[in-house]
């Protein structure tokens, strides 16, 4: 991946209802039909649900997407 143009942040707490219903795919695919380079960080501040794990589950081979846990 090229040094991206900008970065995204995407705050996330208990998300585990909107990362089920395919919110972070819907970003991935906005993004992957431009013509410039982005990175997305995910900041989770220690949700209770599922959320985490989904993102990891998400994130797993993708290299322009991180994840920050607090």
């Amino acid at each position: 991946m090229s040094k991206p143009l900008f970065s995204i942040i995407i705050p996330s707490y208990n998300e585990e209802d909107n990362l089920r219903n395919g919110v972070l795919q819907d970003v991935d695919t906005y993004l992957s039909k431009q013509d410039y380079q982005v990175e997305v960080i995910i900041v989770d501040d220690g949700s209770k649900d599922q959320s985490i794990q989904l993102i990891e589950d998400f994130i797993e081979n993708k290299n322009d997407i991180q994840e920050i846990i607090f």
